[in-house]
């Protein structure tokens, strides 16, 4: 089982994918940070149109932080469970049907052992 197995959380899971493999293949890292869209095309993710990925690489001076759509939903209207799954990019609103779906279909790639995105 590979490490990202063990993380539910499906775009952490993702970003612990990502991470690995930029870790391991410098020309991956330089073209994912250059052109992440191209990177999911390669592979046979397509994106919607306008969709954009940003992707910032940290460092010893630099923290970044993700702070997700505010959901269309009152937020009072939200259980404690939707709060900590939306904050944590799990979803929970309709603004995150589009990420689950790259995610699945990342996923099933890495699966199946596509483009170099074997199991970790």
């Amino acid at each position: 089982m590979s490490d990202t197995a063990q993380i539910e959380n499906p775009r952490r899971k993702l970003q612990a994918l990502i991470t690995k493999r930029a870790w391991e293949d410098e020309d991956f890292r330089r073209q994912f940070v250059a052109t992440p869209e191209a990177c999911f095309a390669e592979i046979g993710v397509e994106l919607p149109p306008g969709f954009k990925v940003r992707v910032h690489e940290e460092d010893q001076d630099h923290l970044h932080f993700v702070i997700p759509p505010r959901p269309k939903r009152d937020l009072d209207a939200l259980t404690d469970e939707e709060l900590e799954r939306i904050a944590g990019g799990a979803g929970g609103t309709n603004e995150w049907d589009v990420l689950n779906k790259i995610v699945d279909k990342v996923f099933k790639i890495v699966d199946d052992g596509i483009g170099g995105w074997g199991k970790g």
